[in-house]
């Protein structure tokens, strides 16, 4: 009987411990990838998601671009059911966990963000909060000072209110003349574009980060007299370059 009184004590003692660690957690900072090896992920123990929080109203949040990478290499190429107990047990609960039901199966490039946005399909990168509508034709913009529980059900709405939030297009019908995160800084509200073109013809993806190639050019390699093609490769996320410094690289080579 002692033995009997001895557990139900033990019992609940850990179950009220558990609801005052829940009641005082306002953040959850995520472990690092080592931590998550026995769920299957491939990513290197060298990578860390320290730096990507658990927001108060549900969605991650990505310190930079690099984090998000990070979590995108982590998640592709994983099985669902991995991701999906790894995620529940951060408390986050993502868009993915809601859809895809066959837990065996490979997370593609495709799926990804399906588990980094929350079930209102809003994330964060960079103190830049995000939500697609329309179609992914756009996306609306806002800043952690203007996150407030009303602003945050019109982004979920997808509503845009321009006293809090900008609308940007995913696909505009002219290159970029500024810096996704740069003009958030400046002008955290109140811009909003109104036409959006079909994403397809510019060959960006939105579901994702990814690198798009322009400028193709080349040069002679004195050391071979080969031509060298070379092109240049800029980082975006949602079409909307970042601002991430430009590299060059090879994409052909002719020799004589």
């Amino acid at each position: 009987m002692k033995k009997k009184l001895l557990s139900i004590f033990t019992f609940c003692a850990l179950l009220l411990s558990l609801v005052a660690c829940k009641k005082s957690l306002d953040v959850q900072e995520l472990p690092n990838v080592s931590d998550t090896e026995t769920l299957g992920f491939t990513a290197g123990s060298s990578n860390s998601l320290n730096s990507i929080t658990l927001n108060t109203y549900g969605f991650l949040e990505f310190a930079t671009t690099e984090d998000f990478e990070v979590f995108r290499e982590m998640v592709s190429g994983s099985t669902h059911g991995a991701v999906q107990q790894y995620l529940s047990g951060l408390g986050f609960t993502s868009y993915g966990s809601t859809i895809y039901n066959s837990l065996n199966d490979t997370v593609t490039d495709a799926e990804v963000m399906d588990y980094a946005f929350n079930t209102d399909k809003i994330l964060s990168i960079q103190d830049v909060i995000m939500k697609p509508i329309s179609s992914n034709y756009f996306i609306l913009a806002m800043t952690p000072m203007n996150l407030t529980s009303s602003s945050y059900s019109n982004l979920a709405a997808g509503t845009y209110d321009i006293s809090t939030m900008n609308k940007f297009a995913t696909s505009p019908s002219s290159p970029r003349t500024y810096e996704l995160f740069a003009f958030m800084d400046r002008t955290p509200s109140g811009y909003e574009e109104t036409q959006g073109n079909d994403p397809i013809m510019l060959q960006r993806r939105f579901l994702g980060i990814g690198w798009h190639t322009h400028h193709l050019g080349g040069y002679i390699e004195h050391s071979t007299g080969c031509w060298i093609q070379t092109a240049v490769q800029t980082y975006s996320i949602f079409w909307i370059e970042t601002g991430t410094p430009p590299r060059e690289i090879q994409i052909g080579r002719d020799c004589p």
